[in-house]
């Protein structure tokens, strides 16, 4: 019993290593085609819209297109996020020319773990907010 139950939690681990090697590499080949891609845009803002009555999430768009700022508003099926690596890069929106309802946003983390650098301040003046 204790090595069918040993078997069987190998060949689970096993499993879940190789779905994830599938998964990265599906990403990897998705990220190659869409650096190829020719409609780059920088991206103004990207915000995901409140809307309980929706069955999916709404995500409004503001990128620039030359000198004008364009908006879009996607349904979350033609939403993709990633982030973006260097802490240094802008964000940006990347359409694809063969699927323009697909819509992928560049944008640094929200939150970054593990910043243990410490800062002082001094307090100058208080106000009480009403």
């Amino acid at each position: 019993m204790k090595k069918l139950l040993l078997a069987s939690l190998a060949a689970g681990v096993l499993l879940a290593g190789c779905s994830e090697e599938k998964s990265n590499e599906k990403f990897e080949k998705e990220e190659q085609e869409l650096s190829k891609a020719t409609k780059k845009y920088d991206l103004v803002f990207a915000e995901l819209i409140a809307d309980g009555d929706k069955d999916t999430a709404t995500y409004q768009i503001a990128y620039k297109d030359g000198d004008k700022v364009k908006y879009l508003v996607k349904d979350g099926d033609h939403y993709h996020e990633r982030i973006l690596k260097d802490p240094e890069a802008k964000p940006y929106m990347v359409r694809k020319p063969d699927k323009e309802k697909e819509v992928f946003v560049y944008r640094q983390p929200y939150m970054i773990y593990g910043q243990d650098e410490s800062f002082e301040a001094d307090v100058k003046d208080k106000s009480v907010v009403k």
